[in-house]
């Protein structure tokens, strides 16, 4: 099965989306991308601590970086989901999904919810928080092991790849494929 970067199709549709006379797409939100910047920014020096490894006992040492992380990206996800989505938009879609091309292709599969491909940040977020608090979850039941300098902070193919399956490092791959996307489709909004 070919790997997708889900974000790639939705940014290539969003652009063209953007481009148009007609608004078919939600606004820029410059807000909205600072704020997942920064809360990205707070959850890797998170990750960064919990790579030095962590037991169940040290939880509630962290509780409240948790708390922050999970709080701000629900935040985020209220504040896209929040605005304006052109309903033209929705008509397109659901007219797409109802070719036959677009009932068999990659588009129609990630495209299940109309907003997933008019709006799809609130979606990325919501996996953001899933992952997080997933993290939270086994933190406290049992805590991750350290992981190896090698290992620590690449999410990349391969040996690196399985190695990273490993511990708090397959949650945090996990988090940095969603943040980035998030990232990418936001920023592909931006009309200069």
């Amino acid at each position: 099965m070919h790997i997708v970067r889900r974000g790639s199709i939705l940014a290539i549709f969003l652009f063209g989306l953007a481009g148009c006379t007609v608004q078919l797409a939600p606004d820029y939100d410059a807000g909205l991308i600072e704020g997942i910047n920064k809360a990205n920014a707070d959850t890797l020096v998170l990750f960064v601590s919990l790579q030095k490894g962590v037991t169940p006992q040290s939880f509630p040492d962290f509780e409240t970086r948790y708390d922050a992380a999970i709080g701000s990206f629900s935040a985020l996800r209220t504040q896209a989901e929040a605005r304006f989505v052109p309903p033209l938009s929705q008509a397109f879609v659901r007219r797409i999904k109802a070719t036959a091309i677009g009932a068999n292709s990659s588009f129609g599969e990630i495209c299940q919810e109309d907003t997933d491909c008019i709006n799809p940040t609130p979606k990325m977020l919501d996996s953001i928080i899933g992952t997080l608090t997933e993290v939270e979850a086994v933190h406290k039941r049992k805590g991750f092991p350290a992981a190896s300098a090698v290992i620590a902070g690449t999410c990349g193919v391969g040996e690196t790849a399985q190695a990273a399956s490993i511990g708090v490092m397959q949650y945090e791959c996990s988090y940095l494929h969603d943040v980035e996307e998030a990232l990418f489709v936001e920023t592909s909004l931006k009309r200069e």
